[in-house]
């Protein structure tokens, strides 16, 4: 099977290390929180910012500078997004049961209007505190401890993006074991049905050529890379209704299939589609497969 959708992962288990991605100011990448080496970066990272934070509030407590109380509140937020997303993956984490009998996939959903809110209200809260010094001013002090927590605070900031993205450029992965859920061939079989057709011509999978760890090695070598440590990691994701819809009707050849059809046969599809996957139980929107993960370094 063709796969071009993002795969969300959960349930990790046997490897201490996975992918993970760049930092961005306000905002943790969902594969950080959704990996084992992720999650132990997201955490150390947390702590620097924290730190940094609880390290420029007491000079703004000395000094009294709005300047750097908006900074402060800036990288308290930066840091707090932190916790509702990795909250979310919890809840992810504990798939079906009697009441959401297709999983909590769509608590990610609020996680990210958390964190928008929270990103939202620290420059709210940094905006009332400039105008009320504005209306109310008051001197400044210590005016070299606000230039030196200023200097902490930028120097935190790139400290974690750095650590990041050098976490993310030490690893890499690759599929091992892709299955379909029967969800998904249900719904590639109910296009088919509906004379769904895909444009582009069938293309071998890319990822074949590093679907095993000696695979793997053999081409951290061949880039002249020291291989450290490879290894297979298996995971399960319970999909939603909801998430595998929109993941069929936006990535890949499902997408393509779709849009090949006219405005009533897509209306028809998706209306019997919806039926068919709402009498399937709950473990056929379970997703198992395998990666394989490798840690390399540049030669010294």
């Amino acid at each position: 099977m063709e796969h071009e959708h993002p795969h969300h992962h959960s349930e990790h288990h046997d490897g201490p290390d996975d992918h993970v991605r760049g930092h961005a100011h306000g905002v943790v990448d969902p594969s950080i929180a959704s990996t084992s080496r992720g999650l132990w970066a997201l955490k150390w990272s947390f702590v620097g910012l924290m730190v940094t934070a609880f390290i420029q509030v007491v000079v703004v407590v000395l000094s009294g500078s709005v300047a750097l109380l908006a900074d402060t509140i800036h990288n308290f937020a930066d840091a707090s997004t932190a916790i509702p997303l990795g909250l979310a993956f919890w809840m992810t984490r504990r798939g079906a049961t009697s009441r959401f009998t297709y999983g909590l996939g769509r608590v990610e959903d609020f996680a990210g209007l958390a964190i928008i809110a929270t990103i939202l209200g620290s420059a709210c809260l940094a905006l009332y505190e400039a105008a009320a010094r504005v209306m109310h001013p008051e001197p400044v002090r210590f005016l070299w401890a606000v230039v030196l927590a200023s200097t902490v605070g930028f120097i935190g900031n790139e400290a974690v993006a750095i650590f990041r993205i050098r976490v993310g450029r030490q690893i890499g992965s690759a599929w091992a074991d892709d299955p379909e859920t029967e969800a998904s061939r249900a719904w590639e079989q109910e296009l088919d049905d509906h004379v769904g057709r895909d444009p582009m011509p069938a293309r071998p999978r890319r990822d074949e050529q590093m679907n095993t760890p000696e695979k793997v090695s053999a081409l951290f070598s061949l880039a002249e890379l020291r291989p450290e440590h490879v290894w297979v990691e298996r995971f399960v994701h319970r999909w939603d209704l909801h998430g595998l819809s929109v993941m069929h009707s936006t990535f890949g050849k499902t997408k393509r299939k779709l849009e090949s059809l006219d405005p009533p046969a897509r209306a028809a599809f998706l209306e019997s589609v919806h039926e068919r996957l709402l009498r399937l139980p709950p473990e056929a929107f379970v997703y198992r497969a395998a990666v394989v993960c490798g840690l390399a370094r540049r030669p010294a």
